[in-house]
């Protein structure tokens, strides 16, 4: 049924070392992750990590709690060297927009949790993350009520995970990464993503994931669903000019019937509930409010001055790329998805942003006949325009 997301409820009797063991195993309901966010100052847990390097233990005591605005400076700060400075403006940009979020009290298109590892004096040395990509299609944090589980994946992504300069070497970032993963499989996710980029700073690191069982690139099998695949194609709209004089309008209240209708003709019915779901939460976006993804919408209308296609898109989280979740075209309409393609690249240029990535439940052949590249290993030229370095997004199945 929808919302019985399957995860491991806290035993009814154990002792309060007990349950501390259990947490830093990454063992924690959603009943206890939503109670502990109610007051999330307080330390979630405690754990003494035990490593050994060219034949010398050492160990490591961290506390581990929701990242708050009390400790956010210090994080920022203790964390800047594990990044490039352009990395790390992006990392100290999204960290804004995350409390931005938070303020608003509504859900946003992309959820996110962020925990970090504190020493003994509450000194921050790691920060990990999980989001939910929750505009995408699967049953997100916010739309996981409305979807049924067994139909409909949670997928859950590590967001800015990183380990301080003076922690590495401790095994404290093989820890962190492990009880991510078991938080989000305990949580009932079946995927989790990596996104990263094939610069040489991070070679080392995806060298690490793909040892831990992760795997690169798309298509990614049976995430939205049992059997529905995922595939990514891009577009870099730089020499882009053709766009088309058809009238362009917002999805809104006003249009969401006619919009739902054409989706309903246009999708299999798991994808239809799983967009259904999705444009309530897009509608019910504060726009007024910062936020990690902002959304945006296309409508072309025709002739008659109703809606022909649609897509929903954010601007993302990097420089020069727009991502697409929703595309829809009228059926027996031959030129409605070009007519929208087009429009896409029109508003991403607008924009200044010259990669369009658009997500597919399996191949779409329409895609490829407009110019867009069906993307295997990477994404060119996401981080800026004149970056050469790939957007890379690695996923583990959690068994």
């Amino acid at each position: 049924m929808p919302g019985e997301i399957s995860s491991r409820e806290e035993p009814a009797q154990e002792s309060a070392e007990e349950k501390n063991q259990r947490m830093a195993r990454g063992e924690i309901s959603e009943t206890e992750i939503a109670e502990y966010l109610t007051h999330p100052d307080d330390v979630l847990f405690e754990h003494k990590i035990v490593s050994e390097k060219r034949g010398k233990v050492s160990e490591l005591d961290i506390k581990v709690r929701a990242l708050t605005k009390q400790f956010a400076a210090a994080t920022l700060e203790n964390l800047r060297e594990s990044w490039d400075p352009e990395t790390f403006e992006s990392f100290e940009l999204t960290v804004k927009k995350y409390f931005e979020q938070k303020e608003s009290g509504k859900p946003g298109l992309l959820n996110v949790e962020y925990y970090i590892a504190t020493d003994q004096q509450d000194n921050p040395i790691a920060m990990t993350g999980l989001y939910t990509t929750d505009i995408q299609g699967g049953s997100g944090f916010a739309t996981r009520t409305q979807l049924d589980p067994e139909r409909h994946n949670l997928n859950m992504g590590l967001g800015w995970y990183s380990v301080s300069k003076t922690a590495q070497g401790t095994g404290l970032g093989t820890y962190f990464l492990n009880w991510s993963e078991n938080l989000a499989r305990t949580r009932g996710a079946k995927h989790l993503e990596i996104e990263t980029d094939d610069s040489e700073g991070t070679e080392r690191a995806v060298k690490m994931y793909k040892k831990s069982g992760y795997k690169e690139g798309f298509p990614i099998e049976s995430f939205y669903g049992p059997g529905r695949n995922l595939n990514m194609y891009y577009l870099d709209a730089e020499n882009f000019e053709n766009g088309t004089n058809a009238e362009i309008v917002e999805i809104s209240q006003e249009n969401k019937a006619e919009i739902l209708e054409m989706a309903q003709e246009i999708y299999p019915p798991d994808r239809f509930e799983e967009f259904r779901a999705c444009l309530d939460l897009f509608l019910a976006q504060d726009k007024e409010r910062d936020a990690v993804f902002v959304g945006r919408s296309v409508v072309v209308n025709g002739a008659n001055g109703k809606p022909e296609s649609f897509a929903i898109y954010t601007d993302g989280i990097y420089d020069n790329s727009t991502l697409v979740f929703w595309t829809g075209s009228e059926k027996g309409n031959a030129s409605a998805k070009s007519k929208l393609l087009g429009q896409l690249c029109s508003a991403a240029k607008n924009q200044e942003k010259n990669i369009v990535m658009v997500c597919s439940e399996g191949e779409d052949s329409e895609l490829s006949d407009f110019g867009f590249l069906e993307s295997k290993h990477g994404v060119p030229k996401v981080f800026g325009k004149r970056d050469p370095t790939k957007f890379l997004l690695l996923t583990k199945e959690l068994k």
